[in-house]
């Protein structure tokens, strides 16, 4: 068999085959073997062990925690290994998003930036977004992402409602809002940074939730540029406070 040239970050360097003594032809082949083959490939047991890491880390695990060794190395594996499963572990979006609610502190260093123009969004149907280009620092090297703006715009929100009525539409009763945070969809262009496609993560999550439609996408990495979108109703009542 022919193997392809593989680029990772990996500290330790995967020998090619390796992938292939995990994951064997499929990827997860106990979850995605087509009901029509006769003889389905079983899952290895260092297969089973990264599924199951992967559904806990979807399901919430380690989410206000350090994350332990065996989750980054994990995911490390499955990133270097995109080559090979293409068709489960690389994200298929341009663009890809992430909602979270921004600390005051790094919403008083929005004042001194220049926004760019005010866009109409039924995710802030009163005012529209501000859009500042900007330069996301997580706090964790592991991030969820997801290919769907909408999707982001509910995890900036926070709230079961939200969900159903929209990032802004039950945030302004909120008294936190906008005196210590502000709710924020950051878009970021799809890079090698970027693996896992939602068609995996959906079934993983889909697991142990019962749900299974966040779109979404994982990421290791740092910093990374791209726009970030606010609400104009907010942001000009913390301007002016």
């Amino acid at each position: 068999m022919k193997y392809v040239k593989i680029i990772t970050k990996v500290k330790k360097k995967i020998p090619k085959h390796k992938f292939f003594d995990i994951f064997e032809k499929y990827l997860f082949g106990e979850e995605f073997n087509k009901p029509s083959e006769t003889n389905p490939e079983e899952n290895t047991s260092k297969e089973n062990r990264i599924w199951n890491i992967l559904s806990s880390f979807l399901e919430g695990s380690w989410m206000h925690s350090k994350k332990p060794k065996k989750v980054l190395n994990a995911f490390k594996i499955l990133k270097a290994a995109k080559p090979y499963y293409e068709n489960l572990l690389n994200p298929k979006a341009k663009k890809l998003y992430r909602g979270l609610l921004l600390s005051r502190a790094e919403s008083k260093k929005l004042l001194n930036m220049k926004s760019g123009k005010t866009v109409k969004s039924k995710a802030a149907p009163k005012k529209g977004l501000y859009v500042f280009n900007y330069n996301f620092i997580p706090r964790d090297e592991i991030q969820s992402w997801t290919e769907s703006k909408k999707v982001a715009s509910y995890f900036a929100n926070e709230t079961a409602s939200g969900i159903e009525a929209g990032l802004m539409n039950n945030l302004e009763d909120d008294p936190d809002i906008p005196k210590n945070r502000l709710p924020i969809i950051f878009e970021a262009k799809n890079n090698n940074s970027f693996f896992m496609n939602p068609k995996l993560t959906n079934r993983a999550f889909g697991d142990v939730s019962g749900f299974g439609d966040e779109e979404e996408v994982l990421r290791i990495g740092k910093g990374i540029k791209g726009k970030l979108y606010i609400p104009k109703l907010f942001f000009d009542e913390f301007r002016n406070k």
